[in-house]
C-alpha cells in the first residue's frame, strides 16, 4: 500500500534546510559536549553524574536519529514512496512501546505517564513501526512543552466515524501553553512559526518535523490527525489520531 498525502513545505528550499540542519545540530552539539565533558581527566566525575550524562548523551543520539528518519519518511512521503506494511496493533503495545522509547527523558523531567483506556479496546491495521513513530513524535512533543513534575495523559478508545465506520481515537494531552485557535490549521507544517499570545505566553514557537510527519503518516493510513484544548482540568493541547480499525474495502 503506498502512501498518499498533500505536500508541505518544499524540502529542498533554503528555508527547510536551513531549520533541518539547525534542529540537527542541536542534538549532535549535546553529544560531543556531554561526551567530552566526561571524557576530561583534569576534574574526574562521579560514575553517577558520567552515567548520567551519557544518558543524556543516548537520548540526544535517539532525538538525531528521530529527526533523520522523519526527514527520510517526510522525502518518501512526497514522492508517494513510502511502502506501508499493515498488521494487527495492539493499541497498548504500541502505547507501550513508544513509551519505552522516551522513558529516560520521562525520568530525568520528572514527568509522570498517565493513561486512560476505555474497554473494549480492538487491534487495528497499520504499520507497526510507522505508527510507534507517529506516536514517539506525538509523546516527544508533548515532553518538549511540559515542565518538570508535570503529567502528560494519553488515551485511547474505539468510536464511530463517518458512515458508520468504527475508528480508533488515540490522544496526547499535555500541560504545556497550548496553542491558539486561529493557528492550529498550520500546526502540522514543517518548521511552522507560532506567534506568541497573551493567552499563552511563552508558547511554542517552531515545531520543527515531527507533527508534519505525524499527519503524512496519519493520513497514509486513511485517518486525521487533529489538535484541540487540553480541557479536563490540564492547561496545554490535545492531538488526537483517529486511525480505522480495519482498512477501506476500496
Amino acid at each position: 500500500m503506498k502512501s498518499t498525502g498533500k505536500k508541505q513545505q518544499s524540502m529542498g528550499s533554503p528555508f527547510f534546510i536551513q531549520m533541518a540542519v539547525h534542529d540537527l545540530r542541536g542534538p549532535l552539539t549535546a553529544i560531543l559536549n556531554g561526551l567530552d565533558l566526561s571524557l576530561q581527566t583534569e576534574y574526574p566525575l562521579e560514575p553517577e553524574e558520567t552515567s548520567r550524562i551519557l544518558r543524556l548523551c543516548l537520548d540526544s543520539g535517539n532525538a538525531l536519529m528521530r529527526q533523520i528518519d522523519s526527514l527520510l519518511d517526510i522525502a518518501q512521503i512526497e514522492n508517494n514512496s513510502l511502502l506501508l506494511h499493515p498488521q494487527q496493533v495492539d493499541p497498548r503495545t504500541l502505547i507501550d512501546n513508544a513509551y519505552r522509547t522516551l522513558a529516560n527523558t520521562f525520568i530525568e523531567k520528572n514527568i509522570r505517564l498517565d493513561m486512560r483506556y476505555e474497554e473494549p479496546l480492538p487491534p487495528f491495521q497499520a504499520d507497526a513501526e510507522i505508527m510507534r513513530r507517529v506516536f514517539v513524535n506525538m509523546l516527544d512533543n508533548a515532553l518538549r512543552f511540559s515542565g518538570r513534575g508535570a503529567a502528560i495523559l494519553v488515551e485511547a478508545r474505539a468510536e464511530v466515524g463517518g458512515e458508520g465506520r468504527r475508528m480508533l481515537a488515540l490522544s496526547v494531552t499535555d500541560n504545556g501553553p497550548g496553542i491558539p485557535e486561529d493557528q492550529r490549521a498550520t500546526v502540522f507544517d514543517a518548521y511552522r512559526r507560532l506567534e506568541q499570545t497573551e493567552q499563552a505566553p511563552g508558547a511554542r514557537r517552531g515545531m520543527g518535523l515531527g507533527l508534519t510527519f505525524c499527519k503524512l503518516a496519519v493520513e497514509a493510513h486513511q485517518g486525521r490527525i487533529t489538535v484541540e484544548d487540553a480541557g479536563g482540568g490540564m492547561s496545554g493541547a490535545r492531538f488526537v489520531v483517529r486511525l480505522p480499525i480495519e482498512p477501506s474495502s476500496s
